[in-house]
C-alpha cells in the first residue's frame, strides 16, 4: 500500500483531507506559530498575573486555548515563577514552554527567546494578559492581505495580537537586545504594515492593574 511522507497510507490521507479543509485549526496547525509572552513580575498588578483566575480557568491558559483555536503550535515564553506556570497542569500537547533567562531586560528579551523558536512563515505575537481578545480576531487577521506587520486596530488605536512575517523574526533575531533603544515597536516601523479595524475593544486592553482585572467584564 502506498505511503505518503508523513506515513499515513494514501486511503487515509485521502479520507481525511475533507476533515482537514473543514477545520479551521487544523488548516492554520501547518502554517501559523503563535508566541506568547508570560515572563515578567507582574510588578503592577501586585499578584502573579498568569495564574489570576479569569473566567473558568486564569488568564494564560485562557490565553493559550484561544491562540490554539487558530494555531497548532504555541510557543509560550517564561520567566519569573516559569515553575508554576509549566507546572500549572498538563499542557496540551501543542504548547511548548521557553523560559527566558534574562526577562528582567525587558519584553524585548522574550520577544527574542520567543522567536528564535518560531519556525511557521508567518507567526502571532500576543500579550499574556490579554485573554479578552476571541479568537475571531486572529481569524480576522489571518484574511488579510499578506504584509510584513499586520496588526488590529479599534477607533483607530493600534492593539494586539500582532501578525507577523519572516522578515521581521530575522530582524528580531539580529537585533542588539542589549541596546536600551531597541524594541520590537521600532523595528517593525521599517516593514509594510496593515492595520485591521475591529470592532473588538479587547485589542487594546492588557490587565496591567488591579483596576485593569476588576474592571474587565
Amino acid at each position: 500500500m502506498a505511503v505518503d511522507k508523513r506515513g499515513y497510507s494514501r486511503i487515509f490521507y485521502e479520507a481525511i483531507q475533507p476533515m482537514i479543509k473543514n477545520n479551521p485549526r487544523q488548516s492554520a496547525a501547518e502554517k501559523y506559530d503563535t508566541v506568547i509572552l508570560a515572563a515578567g513580575r507582574s510588578s503592577r498588578m501586585g499578584s502573579f498575573k498568569p495564574l489570576m483566575p479569569y473566567g473558568q480557568s486564569t488568564l494564560i491558559e485562557t490565553v493559550v486555548d484561544t491562540a490554539l483555536e487558530v494555531s497548532e503550535r504555541i510557543i509560550v515564553v517564561v520567566g519569573h515563577r516559569s515553575p508554576d506556570i509549566i507546572n500549572l497542569k498538563r499542557w496540551d500537547e501543542h504548547v511548548i514552554f521557553a523560559i527566558n533567562e534574562l526577562y528582567e531586560k525587558g519584553m524585548f528579551s522574550s520577544v527574542k527567546v520567543g522567536a528564535a523558536l518560531v519556525k511557521s512563515p508567518r507567526f502571532f505575537i500576543v500579550l499574556g494578559d490579554q485573554p479578552q481578545i476571541p479568537a475571531a480576531v486572529y481569524q480576522k487577521l489571518l484574511a488579510a492581505e499578506t504584509a510584513d506587520v499586520i496588526q488590529p486596530a479599534y477607533k483607530g488605536k493600534n492593539g494586539h495580537p500582532l501578525l507577523l512575517s519572516e522578515n521581521i523574526r530575522q530582524a528580531i533575531l539580529n537585533a542588539d537586545d542589549n541596546n536600551p533603544n531597541v524594541n520590537l515597536r521600532r523595528i517593525i516601523k521599517r516593514f509594510q504594515k496593515q492595520v485591521i479595524e475591529m470592532s473588538e475593544p479587547s485589542v487594546l486592553i492588557d490587565l496591567d492593574t488591579p483596576e485593569d482585572y476588576f474592571g474587565v467584564p
